[in-house]
């Protein structure tokens, strides 16, 4: 039965246990990416054994390791001991195996029924010292006569010493040994009964015992009682440089009674950990930028650096996806450029169906796409094209296809379904229901409907990666500005006459329309008057612009003169014959002033000879001439004679 631990002893041993640490490892960088390569792990002193995430053997592999902080460890199991005392609990041993030595000797060499470890070293067999140890060294010596200070070089050595001096079995008493219980669960017994000093007398009793998974170390001491010389009990490694003893029980003299004595391994841990990382790739675009148009067209040849691009992983794919690439005519105005890089993805190809089929598909492949590649790895690259015969349903009925393609007889098919990655293809049964198998492909064998002819299925990583497949993206602006002004011309000059009978004159004329480098320019008159209207007498300024979409601007002006050339009207009264009014050698005439008129309004009328209406005309003949002006300049005359007669006859 194993010792229980007093309580003094366990506080003992858990407070104890990293100062027993003494080994380390190399080999491990403090961070790695998924990306990074598998690294050798080297430990020290050697023959631990590494455990951890990633870890198998000696390699560690980010990768398998996983994402996120990782402890690794290094173990090399029992290179230094807890010592305790325990309860005492004596083993009855029902099938010994029985040892018989004599005094001063060490037995063959004795089964202990499972491995154990012991100062590191892994030990199946041990021999018996007659002076009350036993050892790990099938060559030991019987290591008389006293029982050695611990830890002493030379040997014996590797050893457990139970009540170790000058014994001598030849005396009487037993020496069996025995291993009980059930793997990984038993326990090795060796067992010293009543066996006496040299010289006899002072008999004792212990058991050792090693316990098998803990590599725990128990001696239970019934009774051992000095003869005076000098006794040891505790344990020893193989080069005689380390070794566990008891206060007071280290080659002196010193007796036991009921007595058990723990010594518990304490591997030599250390650890490290590990920070694994997937990181985003990173992409740095050009900034935005501004150039101005090429002379005649309405945009601008305009190129640009690629993005850099940096990722912890190799591989990586950048690809463009809105905008132009560089090279391109851009059009007047802001382009906005987007690109994305996907980092490093490991296609996953686990086809069931044919057995070794691989091929290399992008992170940015469709489903189509990579069912493409995956067809043209089995038939070869022309062999396959994406889609079926026909137009079919996500489901459909053998015998229900419609094979009215263009495929030649012989060239295989792929039917795919888009509606996700877990299944690579459609159902090709009897049922309309999902089945476990589908084509992957078939081969026309006629005009008619095509049969089944391989059968392949893409399990859910079909695009699959570990530790792929971050997507990061960047934009930047391609500003072109149209600084090219619109370009617009105006009829000539226009001369016309008025038309008879009105002020003005209706003229037609070609409205001028805008161009520009630039679509859809907008041509308007600002000035004058439309063609086909009514312009007046005089000079006309007709001015049309065009605005393009830019607000650049351009304008363009002609005349349309009319000229009056109709002359205004004019009538005067009839000649007037009156006879002079009595005293006077004239008379007071009155008659209606005449007035002008003309096609243009406010044409002047003026008396330019005679007198007015109301003036007292001289005897004889006077003549009254009216003029009218128009506003052109035009004129007119009328004229009428006022004749007085003196028919007075003198005085005398």
């Amino acid at each position: 039965m194993k010792c229980k631990f007093l309580l003094f002893s366990i506080l003992s041993i858990a407070f104890s246990f990293k100062a027993y640490a003494q080994c380390s490892f190399t080999g491990l960088n403090p961070s790695y990416s998924v990306c990074d390569g598998a690294t050798t792990l080297v430990g020290s002193p050697a023959g631990g054994t590494f455990f951890g995430p990633g870890v198998t053997g000696t390699t560690f592999d980010p990768a398998a390791a996983g994402i996120g902080t990782q402890t690794i460890e290094y173990v090399v199991p029992t290179l230094t001991y807890a010592v305790a005392t325990g309860s005492f609990s004596s083993v009855p041993m029902s099938s010994p195996t029985y040892v018989t030595l004599g005094d001063d000797e060490t037995s063959g060499a004795c089964n202990i029924g499972f491995n154990f470890s012991f100062f590191g070293n892994t030990y199946s067999q041990f021999v018996i010292a007659s002076d009350g140890f036993i050892s790990f060294d099938l060559a030991s010596p019987s290591g008389c006569c006293n029982g050695q200070l611990l830890p002493t070089g030379g040997t014996p050595s590797d050893l457990i010493a139970g009540f170790w001096e000058d014994l001598n079995p030849f005396l009487g008493g037993l020496i069996v040994y025995q291993t009980f219980g059930i793997a990984p669960n038993r326990v090795c017994c060796i067992s010293f009964d009543n066996i006496q000093h040299y010289l006899g007398g002072n008999p004792t009793s212990f058991q050792i015992k090693l316990f098998e998974t803990t590599n725990v170390i128990e001696i239970h001491t019934t009774s051992s009682t000095s003869d005076g010389g000098l006794h040891t009990q505790g344990i020893e490694n193989s080069t005689g440089t380390n070794g566990y003893t008891l206060a007071g029980r280290n080659s002196t003299s010193f007796s036991l009674g009921n007595d058990c004595v723990v010594f518990t391994p304490q591997p030599c841990t250390s650890s490290q950990t590990v920070v694994i990382s997937n990181n985003p790739p990173a992409i740095t675009c050009p900034t935005n930028f501004s150039v101005n148009n090429t002379f005649g067209i309405c945009g601008a040849t305009v190129g640009f650096s690629a993005p850099i691009v940096t990722d912890d992983c190799s591989g990586s794919i950048t690809s463009q996806t809105a905008g132009l690439a560089s090279g391109a005519t851009f059009p007047v105005g802001t382009t906005v450029n987007t690109f994305q890089v996907i980092d490093a993805v490991t296609p996953i190809t686990s086809w069931t169906g044919v057995p070794g089929v691989n091929f290399t598909h992008l992170a940015g492949d469709n489903n189509q796409t990579v069912a493409l590649k995956a067809c043209e790895s089995v038939y070869g690259a022309g062999n396959c094209a994406v889609g079926a015969c026909g137009s079919f349903t996500y489901y459909y009925r053998s015998g229900h296809l419609t094979c009215n393609c263009s495929k030649a007889i012989g060239q295989y098919e792929f039917i795919y379904s888009n509606t996700g990655f877990a299944n690579v293809g459609q159902d090709y049964g009897g049922l309309n229901e999902p089945v476990g198998t589908v084509p992957f492909s078939r081969v026309k064998t006629s005009d008619g409907c095509s049969v089944p002819n391989t059968w392949m299925v893409a399990d859910d990583f079909l695009r699959g990666s570990a530790g792929g497949g971050n997507t990061t993206t960047c934009n930047f602006s391609v500003t072109v500005v149209d600084t090219e002004l619109p370009a617009i011309t105006c009829p000539a000059n226009l001369s016309v006459n008025n038309t008879p009978g009105i002020c003005g004159a209706v003229v037609a004329y070609t409205t001028p329309v805008g161009t520009d480098n630039c679509s859809s320019p907008v041509t308007a008159q600002i000035a004058g008057s439309a063609s086909g209207a009514t312009f007046p007498v005089g000079t006309t300024t007709n001015t049309f612009s065009v605005t393009d979409g830019s607000a650049n601007t351009a304008t363009c002006s002609f005349t349309v003169t009319v000229t009056d050339n109709v002359l205004p009207a004019i009538t005067c009264p009839a000649n007037i014959s009156v006879n002079n009014t009595p005293g006077i050698c004239g008379a007071a005439v009155t008659y209606t002033a005449p007035v002008g008129t003309d096609n243009c309004p406010s044409p002047t009328t003026a008396q330019i000879a005679g007198s007015a209406s109301g003036a007292t005309f001289p005897v004889g003949i006077t003549t009254n001439t009216f003029r009218v002006t128009d506003a052109s300049a035009n004129t007119a005359t009328c004229s009428f004679t006022v004749t007085v007669t003196d028919n007075q006859l003198p005085t005398i």
